[in-house]
């Protein structure tokens, strides 16, 4: 791999402008890749695949549909849809058409789809029968199937290109906004093109490797753009099943089976996959490549990473880069032997420490990372505001170019690579989402006994770091609402990933010498005690061995006290990671394999220590004795 070792400001200015003729957007590498490999496999699936040539005219098909239903250059269009090889001719038909594609997931409150559709000015989903009924009412009337579309008779396969420019956007992403509403971040076609460049420099995408890429992130998440460009340079996409997602050991043997040759994940995603991976390569022709970025990587999973890449199991790749600038902006390669860091600068993109002046600052002294490059976003969508105290004028370019203030932390090292301090502001990294704490306090400082809120994110709480929201109760009296109330009410309003495990009522916040809250004094959250479920008779306490054992393993990974045998594990916080240790927990104590999908599908304690105890009698090959564990 190669690597730069001075960070430079050395983007390729034409690529993002306007005249430059050899200019193509990434989706023309599709049908490159479909006139040089006709019959390569571009898509795998596990009901269906596609291969290149397939993928490129039902694509082809679909945006001469599209610019019918108006798509074009400057309009965007929702993408709603399954894990199928539906999505890549979904997302692809888009881009073709000259629009820039917006993720919409059916599984977000009703109210923040309706916000997003209204706040970007769409007009056209394209989605699947199977999902576009959980869409609002509102947003339905919009929806294209694609399932219902003939697109192998359409006669505008044959049409001309859409005449793309760099600056059109090509996708807009909402990410979590400080004011209380996301906000849309638009890519434009030129710094994709570029982002693909960069990934073939540093040798990240290799042209004459065929690679198998694992599609592992939403279509919501800038990681899975990495992914789905892949395409476009050749590569194979293998789409990963939800469930095969959320059950480690499975996922494992997946990957040996469909000779997945790069895998990107988060470290969240990874921790509990490595003891998996550890037996051996994931089957393709060389060691197994994890691209790991959305959030840090510890120095315990750096060591664990190192080891596999000294076994020849994985070379395990840090890649860092805001949603700003086009996914990924740094890269590292992961050794044993050395701390955690960024890396150095992707080819192209210019880095530097400044400090609040944007000055230089010495190496080894913390600086804010600042970005500039032809990979920088157009802006936030509807937000010149914003866009303009982010997004500075370059002070150290004469050429009327911009710099992407990140707000993250870092030093350099004496070897020239970025050591990471995390951030300026309150913005967290969870589970590989970015979050805005802002927008949380907002939804929930609207609760009409609610005159204050300030949410954090807590190392100390039972299972895994999560959100924790301190709410001041309005007014002098009364006790305020209480956990599950403030719950449901941010619920209907958040997606999953941005809900607090938590919700303590205070007075008062305790404040700094500076009069601000000190979020260092906020008190830790007293241990949750399960409450008895809407409808239930009264509270029934774990009875036989399973579900005394399945109680435990709850209360070590939820921290919570006094857990009945109707809970269901999400109402007490859990979420996919804790029910990841759930499963482990029981295979180490039952020696028994009990898939995290087996917890999803019996979320209440009883039904799940009931599918522990059939696996435990089908195993002893004995249906009519009670196991113990």
């Amino acid at each position: 791999m190669t690597l730069s070792r001075t960070p430079r400001i050395t983007a390729r200015r034409g690529r993002a402008d306007h005249t430059t003729e050899s200019w193509q957007p990434v989706h023309r590498g599709l049908g490159h890749a479909a006139a040089r490999h006709p019959g390569r496999p571009a898509v795998i699936a596990a009901a269906r695949s596609l291969t290149f040539r397939e993928l490129h005219e039902r694509s082809d098909a679909l945006a001469g549909r599209l610019r019918r239903f108006g798509a074009a250059p400057e309009t965007v269009a929702g993408l709603c849809l399954p894990r199928t090889p539906d999505l890549p001719v979904g997302l692809f038909g888009i881009l073709k058409a000259g629009a820039a594609y917006v993720p919409l997931d059916p599984a977000l409150p009703d109210e923040r789809l309706e916000y997003m559709a209204a706040d970007c000015g769409l007009r056209l989903i394209v989605t699947h029968s199977s999902v576009s009924a959980r869409l609002p009412a509102r947003l339905r009337e919009r929806a294209v199937d694609l399932d219902t579309l003939d697109l192998s008779r359409d006669t505008d396969r044959g049409a001309p290109p859409t005449d793309v420019r760099p600056g059109h956007p090509a996708y807009v992403l909402y990410t979590s906004g400080s004011t209380g509403r996301p906000k849309g971040v638009q890519i434009t076609h030129g710094a994709l093109t570029a982002f693909l460049d960069r990934l073939r420099q540093a040798e990240v995408a290799r042209p004459e490797a065929a690679a198998r890429v694992a599609w592992n992130a939403s279509v919501s998440f800038d990681a899975s753009v990495q992914q789905w460009v892949r395409a476009c340079a050749g590569d194979t996409l293998v789409l990963l099943p939800d469930a095969l997602r959320a059950d480690p050991a499975a996922l494992a043997r997946f990957l040996r089976e469909q000779r997945v040759t790069d895998l990107d994940i988060t470290p969240s995603h990874l921790r509990p996959l490595v003891e998996h991976l550890a037996s051996g390569p994931a089957g393709g022709a060389g060691p197994l490549r994890l691209l790991v970025g959305g959030e840090a990587i510890d120095s315990g999973l750096w060591r664990e990473l190192g080891e596999l890449r000294a076994r020849g199991v994985a070379v395990s790749l840090n890649l860092y880069g805001p949603t700003e600038c086009t996914v990924d902006a740094t890269v590292a390669v992961v050794e044993a032997d050395r701390e955690p860091h960024l890396g150095t600068p992707l080819p192209g993109v210019g880095l530097r420490l400044l400090d609040a002046g944007l000055r230089p600052v010495p190496d080894g002294t913390t600086g804010e990372i600042c970005l500039a490059g032809d990979g920088l976003a157009r802006g936030y969508l509807g937000r010149p505001g914003l866009t303009a105290a982010r997004f500075v004028p370059d002070p150290f370019a004469d050429d009327g170019s911009r710099l992407y203030r990140t707000g993250d932390l870092a030093r350099r090292r004496p070897d020239g690579t970025l050591a990471y301090l995390g951030r300026r502001d309150h913005q967290v990294k969870l589970r590989g989402f970015r979050i805005e704490p802002g927008e949380i306090e907002a939804v929930l400082s609207d609760h009409p006994s609610v005159a204050e809120t300030v949410v954090v994110k807590r190392d100390d709480v039972p299972g895994a770091p999560a959100l924790v929201a301190y709410c001041r109760r309005a007014g002098t009296g009364g006790a305020g609402p209480d956990d599950e109330e403030l719950e449901k009410w941010a619920r209907e309003r958040l997606p999953e990933h941005m809900l607090p495990v938590a919700y303590v009522m205070l007075d008062r916040f305790p404040l700094s010498v500076s009069g601000k809250v000190d979020r260092s004094s906020l008190p830790q959250p007293a241990p949750r005690v399960s409450a008895v479920p809407e409808g239930a008779a009264a509270f029934v306490a774990p009875r036989g061995t399973y579900e005394e054992l399945v109680a435990r393993i709850w209360h070590e990974v939820l921290g919570v006290t006094d857990i009945g045998a109707d809970e269901d594990f999400f109402r007490l916080g859990g979420n996919s990671l804790l029910a990841i240790r759930v499963a482990a927990r029981l295979k180490r104590t039952t020696r028994l394999v009990v898939p995290m999908s087996a917890v999803f599908a019996n979320p209440r304690l009883c039904d799940l220590a009931e599918h522990v105890e059939k696996a435990a009698r089908e195993q002893a090959g004995d249906d009519t004795v009670e196991g113990n564990p």
